[in-house]
């Protein structure tokens, strides 16, 4: 429920079919989950996966991508990093073949943008986590947004506190997946 109203915006806003997985435990999709989605949604024909947090980062729409490197086009990450410390090693910066966008916001304290910032769940620099994704990631800060923010659920322990609304937040988000996914249905 809290990325129903940002993924209904960014269908209407792409003219995209955008299916929002109620993953296992909450958590983040797996290549399972996934190949049951394309199952029931079998007219789409270039897909892109994405996620929040943990579910666009190493737990999520990396694993997938890394897994079905034919069958995913695209990985949208919001408020997300490749993760060493947490889960499976995946680097992705060898792929030619994915279109990466990378989403951050100044106040995440989560995973924060700036230069030195360590990561509040796993460790190391955030910066460093980088060097995981393509040389052609898009990646694009949100000027006083924070984590939760990308979502609605609520205040989040660790993060930051917004300096603009979650209407502003949502709707820049919003803006920057439509370009992604026009990106994605152009390059296949």
């Amino acid at each position: 429920a809290a990325y129903a109203p940002l993924c209904r915006r960014v269908a209407e806003e792409a003219k995209a079919t955008v299916v929002l997985a109620r993953p296992p435990l909450r958590f983040a999709i797996t290549t399972a989950g996934f190949r049951k989605l394309t199952a029931r949604h079998p007219g789409v024909k270039t897909w892109a996966v994405g996620g929040h947090s943990h579910g666009g980062g190493t737990m999520g729409g990396m694993l997938v991508a890394e897994s079905l490197p034919g069958e995913v086009r695209g990985l949208a990450m919001l408020g997300a990093v490749p993760i060493i410390n947490f889960g499976p090693v995946i680097d992705l910066s060898a792929r030619r073949d994915l279109e990466v966008l990378n989403v951050l916001a100044t106040e995440d304290g989560i995973v924060s943008p700036k230069k030195g910032a360590m990561l509040n769940y796993g460790g190391g620099l955030v910066e460093d986590m980088f060097k995981r994704l393509p040389k052609s990631t898009r990646r694009v800060v949100i000027k006083g947004g924070n984590h939760a923010g990308f979502g609605d659920y609520g205040i989040q322990a660790y993060d930051g506190e917004r300096t603009i609304s979650l209407e502003d937040q949502q709707s820049q988000t919003a803006r920057h997946l439509v370009a992604f996914l026009n990106r994605v249905k152009k390059r296949y």
